[in-house]
């Protein structure tokens, strides 16, 4: 399953990198500083090989594909070696292009499915013995996303999360709502409340039944009730919003410590009931008392900060200390009972990946992280960390931790959404006309439509929104990525293209571009507000607020905000200079075959990796 992922992904950033990182791109590999390149690049475009960078980075790709598919169609009838080097070339291919991704690749889940894909390729190596270690440390790893995600809402004194009011602004703010978003959106205060409590629960105490239950065989059925919990909660979030193939990975993750097979024994084949009865009361006590409930005000947070942060380093050093214990015990056995040189190998792996996971988990609580730093020498804490970085098999996670979209006059009691958006308009004619580019993806049009889109990534529209939340100084790849066009319509436009919403091919008509006088080409961008259709109005009823008008149409209202930046020309001197010298380069096999797959295989490549994913966790899951 974890295979078919590495298809999304791959496939995904294959039909993009023309557009976003080549070097007629937005931000170009290219352009990365040499010494900042891994190893495996710099070989190939040294003068033994002599590719380009780009080329370099479609090749590792296409042949990262390649290795995902054998791994993900052929995993029953291969060899446990074959599995590890198959997902091992795969996570290889994928972990130096990620290096050479730049802000397109600075996702979390780039990191999560890089770190997922090195544990299943090193403990495939250990065949059939190593199944019982690889469902331990992807549960640790389930553990540490889930925890973590969690705790970086608490502690980022975000007033949405304390007042339980996140889930009122999440839908409609969110990157690339689905369909069902306006209808989440819509729902009760009081049941959003409760999801968000839902949230909490889910990704910080649940995660703690995994822990302590997890080695007991006859506790086996608690874990699976956890593990059932969370798939539902990652549908749920796939239903409402589009994120990428992430929510497909998290629940590879929080199914596995629900895997039950012959392979695996109970560390702990014996347990005692009412000590389990005791747990478990215990985790949802420590649950409930953070929260507290009013009939005038509904669900709410119900410690303080303080109190919170001191529970959330009990919580991270009693992760690290039992998971640390219970992943060293697993190794030990493994050993034991395989006996083998490959057994060895995966345990030197397996016990490196476990001192990275005390450091990454740390960062989950300040003060857990503080007192770990206290305790490891500097030296040693520094390279622990330096590993995690450079290697890229461990990392720490914080997703979601604050609520954006929100409109200055939003209260818990009126939450007004507006979320920041950018629309890019074209001139031909020196300012006198302005045609608004259109956009595949992301909210533009006030009629939508509104589409589901994952496991895809878009990730031009997710960088969208993030440079929406900034201003264009911290967004240069945006400010080229507009200039472009304009610059270079025959080379630039027929990549962009697809990439673009339906009619951007008249906006970008490379006929008229270069028909154009240069310094008569221009474009700028202006910051809109956008909030689902009568969702402004109900959240304002009742109040003092009266919510100015909009511009309305069936999917989405918006307001102008301000100039995001100013008409500029590829004409002036300092532009040109920005966007520098665009050298020709002829057309290549790869550069086709990007083109051919776009049209041809995309449509269908995504629904198949997709139900490759789905199908085992729904036949768990029956």
């Amino acid at each position: 399953m974890v295979a078919s992922v590495y298809l999304c992904a791959m496939l995904s950033l294959l039909l993009q990198w023309e557009p976003l990182l080549s070097a007629i791109g937005a931000a170009p590999a290219s352009r990365l500083p040499a010494s900042s390149w891994p190893h495996l690049i710099t070989f190939l475009t040294s003068s033994h090989v002599g590719l380009s960078v780009d080329d370099a980075c479609t090749s590792l790709l296409v042949l990262g594909l390649a290795f995902a598919a054998v791994a993900a169609v052929a995993a029953p009838r291969l060899g446990s070696l074959a599995i590890a080097v198959a997902m091992g070339a795969a996570w290889t291919a994928y972990a130096a292009v990620v290096a050479m991704g730049g802000v397109f690749l600075s996702f979390q889940w780039d990191l999560l499915l890089l770190e997922t894909g090195g544990i299943v390729a090193g403990v495939s190596l250990a065949g059939r013995s190593g199944v019982r270690l690889g469902r331990t440390l992807l549960t640790l790893l389930a553990i540490k996303l889930m925890l973590g995600s969690g705790a970086a809402k608490m502690t980022a004194e975000c007033w949405t999360w304390t007042e339980l009011r996140a889930l009122s602004f999440h839908f409609a703010t969110q990157c690339i709502p689905t369909p069902l978003a306006p209808w989440f959106a819509a729902l009760p205060r009081w049941l959003l409340a409760a999801g968000g409590t839902g949230t909490f629960a889910a990704q910080i105490w649940a995660p703690i039944v995994w822990l302590l239950f997890l080695p007991f065989g006859a506790a086996v059925h608690a874990v699976k009730l956890v593990s059932a919990g969370h798939l539902l909660f990652q549908a749920t979030i796939m239903a409402s919003g589009n994120y990428t193939f992430f929510n497909l990975l998290a629940m590879i993750l929080c199914a596995a410590p629900a895997i039950d097979t012959p392979d695996i024994v109970p560390l702990l084949p014996s347990f005692n009931y009412g000590a389990s009865a005791v747990a478990g009361a215990s985790v949802a006590a420590a649950a409930a008392s953070w929260f507290t409930w009013a009939p005038a005000d509904g669900l709410a947070l119900g410690v303080s900060s303080g109190a919170v942060s001191s529970q959330l380093a009990t919580l991270v050093v009693l992760v690290i200390c039992v998971g640390l214990v219970y992943g060293v015990l697993e190794v030990a056995l493994m050993v034991y009972r395989a006996r083998s040189v490959a057994s060895v190998v995966v345990a030197g792996l397996a016990l490196t990946w476990l001192a990275l996971f005390v450091v990454t988990m740390a960062v989950a609580s300040p003060e857990a992280n503080m007192a770990l730093q206290g305790g490891l020498s500097r030296e040693l804490y520094a390279t622990l960390r330096w590993a995690a970085y450079a290697s890229r098999t461990a990392s720490s996670y914080g997703l979601f931790r604050r609520m954006t979209g929100m409109d200055p006059a939003a209260s818990p009691d009126v939450p007004l959404v507006a979320r920041p958006e950018i629309e890019l308009e074209y001139s031909l004619d020196g300012g006198g006309t302005w045609a608004v580019l259109p956009w595949r993806y992301k909210p533009s049009s006030l009629d939508g439509p509104l589409r589901f889109v994952a496991p895809h990534q878009p990730r031009l529209d997710w960088q969208m929104w993030f440079a929406a939340l900034g201003s264009y100084q911290h967004a240069p790849w945006l400010v080229r990525l507009a200039l472009l066009p304009l610059a270079a319509p025959e080379r630039v436009v027929p990549t962009l293209l697809p990439i673009l919403g339906d009619g951007a091919d008249a906006v970008l008509n490379t006929t008229a571009i270069a028909a154009a006088l240069p310094r008569s080409r221009l474009v700028r961008a202006t910051l809109f507000h956008y909030a689902f259709t009568g969702s402004r109005a109900a959240a304002a009823a009742g109040s003092k607020i009266s919510p100015a008008p909009w511009t309305a149409g069936s999917v989405w209202e918006r307001a102008t905000a301000a100039s995001y930046f100013p008409p500029i020309s590829p004409a002036q001197p300092q532009v040109a200079a920005f966007i520098g010298e665009l050298t020709p380069s002829k057309a290549t096999l790869l550069g086709e075959l990007r083109r051919l797959a776009t049209v041809h295989l995309a449509p269908h490549a995504f629904g198949l990796c997709c139900a490759m994913c789905l199908a085992p966790l729904l036949g768990w899951v029956w």
